[in-house]
C-alpha cells in the first residue's frame, strides 16, 4: 500500500494537536551536531519532544531537515512532522547572542525550498 504524500503546511487551527519541541536548537545536519548559522542550506532541529505518539515523553530527538520554521508562530514544519516550538536551548540562545543573531534569522518557507505552500492557516 502506498504511503500518502508528506503534509505540505502547518494547520494552526490544530496547533494544539502538535508535538512540542522543547530545549531546542538548530544544527547542521549529519553526525556532529555543528549549531547551524541562519545562512546554511540545510538544518535541523535537536531537542526533547512531548506529545509525538511515537517517542515515549522527555525523549531526545533529532529531526529530519526543517523545510519551514516560522519563530512568530512557534511552529515548524520538517520533511516528516510538523512541531509547536517550545522553550529554545540556553546553550544555542547565548551562541547566537555572540553572534549576533536572533531565531527570526532562520526562518525558512516551503517557498524557499520548492516544498510547498509554508505554513498557512485553513
Amino acid at each position: 500500500m502506498a504511503r500518502p504524500p508528506p503534509r505540505r503546511d502547518v494547520d494552526v487551527t490544530r496547533l494544539d494537536a502538535l508535538p512540542i519541541l522543547d530545549r531546542r536548537a538548530l544544527v547542521m545536519p549529519g553526525g556532529r551536531r555543528v549549531p547551524a548559522t541562519p545562512d546554511a542550506p540545510a538544518v535541523v532541529l535537536i531537542g526533547v519532544v512531548r506529545g509525538d505518539p511515537r517517542f515515549p515523553g522527555g525523549a531526545a530527538i533529532v529531526t529530519s531537515r526543517v523545510l519551514v520554521l516560522d519563530p512568530g508562530r512557534a511552529v515548524a514544519r520538517t520533511r516528516s512532522t510538523s512541531y509547536r516550538l517550545g522553550t529554545p536551548s540556553r546553550v544555542f540562545l547565548r551562541w547566537l547572542r555572540e553572534l549576533g543573531h536572533t531565531l527570526h534569522d532562520f526562518s525558512r518557507h516551503a517557498a524557499d525550498e520548492d516544498a510547498g505552500e509554508g505554513i498557512q492557516e485553513r
